[in-house]
């Protein structure tokens, strides 16, 4: 079936957004801190030297919250206010967004994947973000998602967390914490625009290929006009050539016994990290027509395994 003219521009377009990079993430959610008058109940824990401080200025727009670190070893978080604890079970399936700043000397920044630290349940939920906040004092904007893609449980070395474990802990959360520092010696970081259930994370459909363990592939956002939306590739190999197929069309396709569920328009390439992440992300754009569908996977290139790659899920945007 031939593509009509008004689909291959709208992806065309959604190409250039994607592969433009993240906007800050800041749609309304279950529960938000936007720190615009002061430190919304939120404290911090570990190496710091003064408590919490609100910022007027400096912001995601202005208004934030900063931290100094003390210097004396440990690892400081922000840690979250009352109205992120308790029962927040309606938020699995969506996603916790937030901006970190880090200002810092001469970059000498420390490995720690505690990145964010759920508990809830009695269980104790830990994510490693893709990257650290951008070293040269600008904002980096993060999608978590609330699902089980990519938590681990006690520590970034543990278990993978079950959607059973995720939703368990979303349903008595009693603590949440986001890290703070990176940097080994003197940094302020700053924190704004804090929304749990901020951002819808779509369906998907189960057709990974070529290994035990595959990458997991989601998107977040509303789907409002002009509103941030992010893919975000998890657990695939780590340092690897990464292509992203967009489409519209539905099809049925194999290639060595991997499925593909639509017909690729275009191809966006990418590298993950060295924990095997990586994100695309842009702004929906307006006047899109209620229904359209934009299908989504990645290809990731593996020499390890005997396919020589292996394939995320696939997920679908319908627009509302």
């Amino acid at each position: 079936m031939r593509m009509h003219l008004a689909q291959t521009m709208l992806i065309a377009f959604f190409a250039m957004l994607f592969a433009a990079g993240l906007g800050s993430a800041t749609s309304m959610a279950q529960a938000s801190s936007t720190f615009d008058t002061d430190v919304d109940g939120w404290t911090a824990a570990g190496d710091f030297a003064s408590p919490l401080t609100w910022v007027a200025v400096d912001g995601n727009p202005d208004g934030t919250v900063s931290i100094l670190d003390a210097v004396i070893g440990g690892v400081t978080y922000f840690v979250a206010s009352a109205k992120f604890l308790g029962n927040h079970s309606d938020a699995y399936g969506k996603a916790l967004t937030f901006d970190l700043r880090q200002v810092i000397g001469a970059p000498s920044q420390f490995s720690n994947n505690n990145d964010v630290i759920l508990v809830g349940a009695g269980i104790t939920l830990v994510y490693d973000t893709p990257a650290n906040p951008a070293v040269d004092g600008t904002w980096t904007s993060y999608v978590v998602p609330l699902t089980e893609a990519g938590w681990r449980i006690g520590n970034s070395g543990g278990v993978a967390a079950t959607k059973v474990q995720m939703q368990s802990a979303l349903a008595a959360i009693t603590g949440l914490r986001i890290r703070a520092e990176y940097q080994s010696g003197p940094d302020t970081d700053y924190l704004d625009n804090v929304n749990l259930a901020g951002a819808t994370v779509f369906t998907t459909i189960e057709n990974a290929c070529g290994t035990n363990l595959p990458a997991a592939l989601f998107a977040t956002g509303t789907l409002q006009p002009f509103s941030p939306v992010t893919l975000s590739l998890l657990g695939a190999a780590s340092n690897a050539q990464t292509v992203l197929m967009l489409g519209t069309q539905p099809a049925t396709l194999t290639r060595e016994g991997c499925s593909l569920v639509f017909m690729p328009s275009f191809l966006l390439t990418g590298t993950t990290d060295g924990s095997g992440s990586t994100q695309f992300g842009g702004s929906w754009p307006d006047n899109v027509p209620p229904g359209f569908v934009l299908y989504a996977q990645a290809y990731i290139l593996d020499v390890s395994l005997s396919k020589g790659f292996e394939t995320s899920n696939t997920v679908l945007m319908t627009s509302p």
